[in-house]
């Protein structure tokens, strides 16, 4: 790991431009040098993705932190990435680089005063995992419960935001190249917003002590579920935890991509878990107006004594709350209007209770929002239906994404969205960065019967807000 900021900052820099300079280069010079017909230019091209995917997974791993966390985004984003680049990404889940015994047990004296040895009854050197900011060790507590340290990485804090720039200065332009590349147009997405909200929350995660408040309400908030058996999350043992370390219950759990392609896993397990995952993020908005932030696979775990039993029970297992994000007073009454407008087929009501909330368009028009706004709600109908149905959406996205990103751009560039509130960008990057792979398995989950349950707590919330809000 390169530990000068500015070093740091020039390599990070130079790599970029190298892997955007190959592309650029592809298409200027090589492209034109091999003759049309038989895919040979597709093969090239897919040659080159994977030599660059190679370079980025190495880049990534080296520099760890927030490029860690970008990888593990990328990782999920199988709609628009090459595949090359998504074989490589995945690593970053849970198959970093270890760092060195040394710079942990360092980091455990500085937080503790003494040796691990001294202060648990069984340290295990060897890590269970390896993440973006810390990594996991397994110890035994001296009165014999079973635990997890997760250590931040000594150093990390000192580059961690100088990182941030030069992604959000270089990333950007990486994707437009790869968008080019597969559909030979741009989708219009914007990607500098997109990339600026996920970084603005990955620097909520070197808080190690906001971590354990998130973690130890997430628990308390979905106690109910936790009684049915449709989640576990970690007890938290915070006399054990520190400014850069977090203590909590070892869980025996099974890695969530694994589970989900394994074939003799039943389909009805593999639905329940993804229908689990959806109720768990509708509960914590409906009754606590709060939910987790970072929804990459890494972070989500399946408990199964017997995967292939359909007759034993599967729990999804959550993990890691350093990025959470509380909404705002009077969301709720915003989102009922926005699902009342969807489901009475009115987008002049969704369009009002947008706008109420500080969605704009370019041209800062209620008319103008409207139109987007139709536009969204049919998008919003196919991808319904396809988890309703269990169609393949990644192969569909693949096949189609520029082609439905047209219908935005066949608007005039004056109706494109310019303003969308802060806590919808985030639940918006949540809601795309799906913790299961769909590009191996489509959950089959109905949508509308599960919001229509909790729209009506989020209503009755609304209700209740309304007098505070009066009072104040």
């Amino acid at each position: 790991m390169l530990h000068n900021r500015v070093i740091r900052s020039v390599v990070s820099v130079l790599f970029f431009t190298r892997i955007l300079m190959s592309y650029v280069w592809f298409g200027m010079v090589t492209q034109k040098r091999i003759p049309r017909g038989q895919g040979m230019r597709r093969r090239a091209l897919e040659s080159l993705h994977e030599i660059n995917a190679k370079r980025m997974y190495g880049y990534f791993v080296r520099l760890k932190g927030v490029y860690i966390k970008i990888g593990q985004f990328l990782s999920t984003q199988a709609a628009f990435l090459p595949p090359a680049y998504l074989i490589e990404m995945v690593k970053m889940q849970d198959q970093n680089p270890i760092a060195h015994e040394s710079a942990i047990r360092t980091r455990i004296v500085e937080e503790f005063g003494a040796q691990p040895e001294e202060i648990f009854a069984r340290f295990d050197a060897a890590p269970l995992a390896c993440a973006s900011i810390g990594q996991v060790h397994r110890v035994r507590l001296k009165d014999g419960r079973q635990a997890v340290l997760k250590v931040k990485y000594p150093g990390i804090d000192r580059f961690f935001f100088a990182d941030q720039k030069v992604v959000k200065l270089m990333l950007p332009w990486f994707i437009r190249i790869l968008e080019y590349g597969l559909y030979q147009e741009s989708t219009g997405i914007n990607y500098n917003a997109l990339i600026d909200e996920f970084v603005k929350y990955i620097s909520k995660e070197l808080d190690y002590r906001n971590e354990v408040l998130n973690q130890e309400r997430m628990y308390e908030q979905l106690e109910g579920m936790r009684n049915r058996r449709m989640v576990a999350i970690p007890r938290l043992y915070k006399e054990y935890c520190r400014d850069s370390i977090i203590c909590m219950e070892f869980i025996d759990a099974l890695k969530i991509v694994p589970w989900y392609t394994n074939p003799k896993v039943p389909n009805q397990k593999k639905d329940w878990i993804f229908r689990c995952m959806v109720e768990c993020l509708f509960y914590t908005i409906a009754y606590h107006g709060f939910f987790q932030a970072d929804t990459h696979p890494g972070n989500f775990m399946v408990l199964d004594d017997d995967p292939e039993n359909p007759d034993v029970p599967a729990t999804l297992v959550m993990l890691d709350f350093g990025c959470t994000k509380d909404f705002p007073e009077g969301f709720r009454l915003g989102v009922v209007e926005v699902v009342n407008g969807y489901l009475t087929k009115m987008p002049e009501k969704i369009t009002a209770a947008l706008w109420k909330q500080g969605f704009r368009t370019k041209l800062q028009t209620l008319e103008s929002l409207e139109l987007w706004v139709t536009q969204g709600v049919g998008v919003t109908d196919e991808i319904l239906g396809f988890f309703r149905d269990g169609t393949d959406i990644v192969e569909h996205l693949r096949h189609n994404l520029a082609e439905m990103a047209s219908e935005f751009l066949e608007l005039h560039d004056a109706h494109r969205i310019a303003a969308v509130p802060e806590h919808y960008a985030l639940l918006a990057r949540v809601i795309a960065t799906a913790p299961v792979p769909l590009e191996e398995y489509m959950p089959r989950v109905d949508f509308l019967p599960i919001a229509l349950t909790y729209v009506s707590v989020l209503a009755s919330k609304a209700r209740e807000d309304s007098p505070r809000a009066a009072a104040s």
